[in-house]
């Protein structure tokens, strides 16, 4: 069985230095976020790091349930002294990276794996290995997220359990009339996402993809947070609510965000055009 999580798989010596060196190897995009609501002692490259950490556990999942080798290989390449999955990302010349791992041959070491670095497909570190991984791959289908069905909201776990409702804006948190405010903010992201699909984002959760919907709870231009909703038999189960950082990072599991109300987060220009609310309420 592979190890699932990355540190504990294998020593990332320096890994920020790695992190930026993959980031300038990739097609450009932000990796860190504008006003960020946490600390992260990797103040560069944070949304890189738990991408690629969440992109080893997906792989390392993938290949521990498959029990043909080839099939196997195909996830997670693990033979002999070398160790490599392809990150999903790619070069501007649409080479895909790979995260290249040597065995570590230090006797009593906590980790049996070094990082070695990344790598593009044409990198003569990777010649060894004689079928390189596939990029990583998280559903056959999209379903697509229709707006009409109804939205089941867990309010209790939002509303009520301390660390969720700590996730609210603070001068909702102690207010009677949270759960009106929530189920309307609801119905309203429900209706921005009629007019534009592309303001709900895409998450992987165990294996099955959610959406998520941004809540506006205290103006209707800015959102405060991202409803998950799991696909049911005709309608969503609003389980709970995520931070927007949160939602980023796992909005970047599965591609590039294209909603306002992510790319506000990484991108100026965008931080204060968040919704089309005055075209659709004549504001």
């Amino acid at each position: 069985m592979i190890t699932e999580d990355l540190f504990s798989f294998a020593y990332c010596f320096d890994f920020p230095t790695s992190l930026k060196q993959l980031s300038e190897m990739a097609i450009p995009e932000p990796w860190q976020f504008l006003d960020p609501q946490y600390e992260y002692s990797n103040v560069d490259t944070p949304i890189l790091e738990r991408y690629i950490r969440n992109i080893f556990r997906h792989q390392a999942i993938c290949a521990n349930h498959c029990a043909d080798p080839a099939e196997r290989s195909g996830y997670f390449f693990l033979r002999g002294m070398l160790a490599c999955i392809h990150t999903g990302l790619v070069t501007p010349q649409l080479e895909g990276i790979y995260a290249l791992f040597e065995l570590n041959r230090k006797g009593n070491a906590k980790c049996d794996w070094i990082l070695t670095g990344f790598y593009p497909a044409s990198s003569p570190r990777l010649r060894c290995i004689p079928a390189l991984p596939s990029a990583p791959r998280f559903y056959s289908e999209s379903r697509g997220f229709h707006p009409e069905w109804d939205v089941c909201i867990n309010f209790a776990h939002i509303l009520q359990e301390p660390r969720n409702n700590s996730r609210l804006p603070s001068s909702i948190q102690d207010m009677r009339n949270k759960p009106l405010l929530l189920q309307a903010a609801v119905q309203y992201g429900r209706t921005l996402a009629e007019v534009n699909p592309s303001n709900v984002a895409a998450q992987l959760y165990c294996g099955k993809v959610q959406y998520l919907l941004p809540i506006c709870l205290t103006d209707m231009g800015r959102c405060d947070l991202a409803l998950t909703l799991t696909p049911q038999n005709g309608y969503y189960v609003g389980h709970t609510c995520l931070t927007l950082e949160m939602s980023y990072h796992n909005a970047r599991m599965l591609g590039r965000p294209s909603a306002n109300w992510l790319l506000g987060l990484v991108d100026r220009q965008t931080a204060e055009i968040q919704f089309p609310y005055r075209y659709i309420y004549g504001l």
